[in-house]
């Protein structure tokens, strides 16, 4: 540990290893410990080790459902404010995922809800569930604004280049932008991962030498993420003459796939032929061992945490030009990009067919120790120049 211990405050209602926007920060805890900074959360649900991190938990109000996120924004920054009153600032840094907290000396941006609707304006077809998201989304990109525009706020994080170039221009000279990709998990997500599990997800799974598994993970949003783009390309390339092809789909509950039997069975009449949903599970870096690519043909991102994991398991990825693949992809040589229309999907996947054997590059990323000791140098440069 060097010198004195210094104190961060920051503020996510989920700082649990589940959560993609705090995963990368909750591994580095250890090194930023040993680097003299000493951590309080303020959530609504914590899995870090007890005695390691200070937590205040406030009230949570789970029956709100997706709404859940603007109760903790009013109520986190309620405790802000009369904690400040009472007793002052808090503590020497204070850090927030997103709009949680308007009085952040730094904000982790890891999404531009203006600008997913945008895109999602631009796309159509949308379900009522998806027009009622819009308008919980509309609020999302109202606080995130305040976020990055508030006066506290003295430097943004972006989780990609790609991201901190939107944010530059739309901040101007205002705020400092910098960036910061997610870190990976190089003990979980290594090409050594493939030579282990290969052979016996691949016959758990049903796949047999000949077949070319596609692996797609998504929890949920899957207009965003090119679900739907992905299925019917496939199956439009299986049409063609392609029965090689297998889609694995990896995460979502029962209860989302069975809402969605209908419209998959529309796209793909013939899917129980070659479709598995996987559901969800804690072992992710299996399925990427069973897979022979991935795809990702996403309408938005800012990062894509999943290409990034294929990519360092060895697998070539197909990605639409999202922001955050600018960071990772090597054109041909680690896989392909993929144009948003889906014949041009069909042709590049098509071509690329049949260029097979695949022989991806694979990538070194970031890794826990690097990112605690990039956050640590964010903190310093912060309490170099004290908020006034």
């Amino acid at each position: 540990m060097t010198g004195a211990l210094r104190h961060v405050l920051w503020v996510d209602p989920n700082v649990t290893q589940d959560s993609p926007s705090m995963k990368g920060l909750m591994t580095a805890l250890p090194t930023l410990r040993e680097l003299g900074w000493v951590f309080e959360f303020w959530c609504l649900r914590c899995d870090a080790p007890e005695g390691f991190v200070k937590v205040r938990r406030l009230p949570a109000a789970p029956w709100l459902g997706t709404l859940e996120n603007v109760w903790f924004v009013l109520v986190a920054n309620i405790c802000y404010v009369w904690r400040s009153l009472v007793f002052g600032r808090p503590a020497q840094v204070v850090g927030s995922t997103g709009a949680y907290c308007l009085f952040a000396d730094v904000v982790h941006a890891h999404f531009d809800s203006a600008e997913w609707l945008r895109v999602q304006a631009r796309l159509g077809g949308m379900s009522w569930r998806d027009r009622l998201r819009r308008q919980i989304t509309r609020i999302g990109a109202a606080l995130e604004w305040m976020s990055w525009r508030s006066p506290w706020t003295r430097a943004v994080v972006a989780v990609s280049e790609g991201m901190a170039g939107h944010l530059r221009q739309r901040l101007g000279n205002a705020k400092s932008v910098r960036v910061l990709a997610n870190p990976c998990d190089t003990g979980r997500f290594h090409p050594g991962a493939r030579g282990q599990w290969r052979e016996t997800m691949r016959e758990q799974l049903g796949y047999d030498a000949r077949a070319c598994v596609f692996l797609f993970i998504a929890t949920g949003h899957l207009q965003r993420k090119g679900f739907w783009s992905a299925l019917r390309v496939l199956h439009r390339l299986r049409s063609e003459g392609k029965k090689e092809i297998r889609f694995l789909v990896v995460g979502g509950s029962d209860t989302m796939w069975q809402a969605e039997k209908k419209r998959i069975g529309k796209a793909a009449p013939d899917h129980e032929a070659w479709v598995t949903l996987a559901g969800s599970t804690t072992n992710v870096e299996r399925f990427y061992a069973a897979a022979d690519a991935f795809l990702l043909p996403s309408h938005f991102e800012t990062y894509a945490l999943v290409a990034q994991e294929a990519l360092a398991c060895g697998l070539p990825v197909f990605v639409t030009a999202y922001w955050g693949q600018e960071m990772y992809l090597r054109q041909g040589e680690n896989g392909w990009l993929l144009p948003w229309d889906e014949d041009g999907m069909t042709a590049v996947l098509a071509d690329a067919l049949d260029q097979r054997p695949w022989q991806a590059r694979t990538e070194h990323f970031m890794d826990a120790r690097e990112y605690g000791r990039a956050w640590s140098q964010v903190f310093h440069e912060l309490l170099k120049s004290p908020h006034e």
